[in-house]
């Protein structure tokens, strides 16, 4: 604990890190006393593009204080929270995030459990946001109703267009909506999970493909498939990343 202290109080001055990975520690409290500091830390970083905080054990109270640190916050852009136990409560928070800050681009929600109130809350909020360009709330227990409203919500918001949503409970209603999504193009096949199908009584079902948000932004191999994946999600996105560089050279 006492490390992933001093690399949130290293961060309050540091000038030059970009991209930072604390996911996994080993916390030997459950008073979120770390998430206190990486909230700090973030209301005063203005460097910091990229957080990582996965498998860090977070629950809502730590999620109040990220969202709080990030209200003002005029740099991240990409933040992980994914294999947490955020809940619906904690999507509250990052609801008010997403109508305040209209820089994060990339957020990731990825094994939580918002189930369909904290999908609704999401998706209220996203109607609201003009920022956020890709969503990963896989594996989050949600059902047909949340699932509508997030694909409801890409109506209005015409900035979000990478959306991944397999694992949850793909009922009827939300394949549907999928399914008109990718019928209107207004959300490509390769900026999502799921792709939709009709059995033999034309019923609309969903399946998987492999497909997924880039996890790291700045530090990607430079060489062979992965690297290339890596290039195009980051031209597409605009980032100025020595990825980005390294591959127009």
């Amino acid at each position: 604990m006492e490390s992933v202290l001093a690399v949130a109080t290293v961060l309050r001055q540091n000038k030059f890190i970009q991209s930072v990975n604390v996911g996994r520690p080993l916390l030997f409290s459950v008073q979120e006393e770390t998430t206190v500091h990486m909230g700090l830390m973030l209301s005063v970083n203005t460097v910091l593009r990229e957080l990582h905080l996965v498998k860090y054990n977070l629950r809502d109270f730590g999620v109040e204080r990220l969202a709080e640190g990030l209200y003002e916050n005029p740099t991240l852009r990409h933040l992980d929270l994914s294999s947490n136990r955020i809940t619906r409560d904690g999507a509250k928070y990052l609801g008010k995030l997403l109508e305040r800050n209209q820089i994060l681009e990339v957020l990731e929600l990825g094994q939580n459990r918002l189930e369909n109130d904290g999908a609704i809350t999401l998706a209220n909020s996203l109607r609201r946001n003009f920022a956020l360009r890709s969503l990963s709330v896989v594996n989050n227990k949600i059902e047909g109703p949340g699932l509508v409203q997030l694909a409801d919500c890409l109506e209005v918001n015409r900035t979000l267009d990478k959306i991944y949503i397999w694992g949850n409970i793909l009922d009827e209603e939300a394949c549907k909506a999928f399914k008109a999504l990718l019928g209107k193009l207004r959300l490509s096949e390769e900026n999502t999970d799921v792709r939709a199908y009709e059995g033999g009584n034309k019923e609309v079902f969903l399946s998987q493909v492999n497909h997924g948000p880039n996890t790291y932004y700045y530090y990607s191999p430079l060489y062979g498939p992965e690297s290339a994946i890596n290039h195009r999600s980051l031209m597409h996105n605009n980032y100025d990343s020595p990825v980005q560089v390294a591959a127009t050279e």
